[in-house]
């Protein structure tokens, strides 16, 4: 059969053509977006540890009251994990999971989607206190880990 020399159109072999750049311009944009977004959700879950355990140290400062010699006194010289949860109450076990410092659910409103887990401790050696904060972290066997320290100076 002759093709007209005034007839238009596509292919079909152009057609598809189209279709497979379209498909692997949308696959690369869509990839592009997943990463953004868990590159952001990384952000802010090391964002929200680091302010709590910031917010351990700072409660354990103004609980220390500028003098160092009242560690022992308050018993945060313990070799024990423990979190302060508010003021100078003092949970003992941090490690234990039934503990209020082992599962602090921040984030979204406190919906059940973001669990961290408070632990300071007291190094008596350097005399300075590590705030840590752990959280799971999908498609990752470790836990991810925030670390701050605290050193006294008498």
């Amino acid at each position: 059969m002759r093709k007209s020399v005034d007839q238009k159109g596509d292919t079909i072999i152009e057609v598809l053509l189209a279709m497979v750049v379209v498909g692997l311009t949308l696959g690369i944009g869509f990839n592009l977006a997943r990463n953004a977004q868990q590159t952001g959700q990384v952000a802010r879950e090391r964002s929200e540890a680091l302010s709590l355990a910031e917010s351990q140290l700072e409660l354990l400062k103004s609980n220390l009251n500028g003098q160092p010699t009242a560690i022992a006194t308050l018993g945060y010289d313990d070799s024990t994990p423990y979190c302060i949860l508010s003021g100078d109450q003092k949970v003992a076990d941090a490690a234990d999971t039934a503990s209020k410092c082992y599962e602090i659910d921040t984030i979204a409103g406190g919906n059940g989607t973001g669990f961290y887990r408070l632990q300071m401790d007291y190094d008596a050696t350097d005399q300075s206190f590590r705030s840590s904060v752990s959280w799971d972290v999908p498609n990752s066997r470790e836990p991810a880990v925030v670390e701050l320290r605290y050193r006294t100076y008498e």
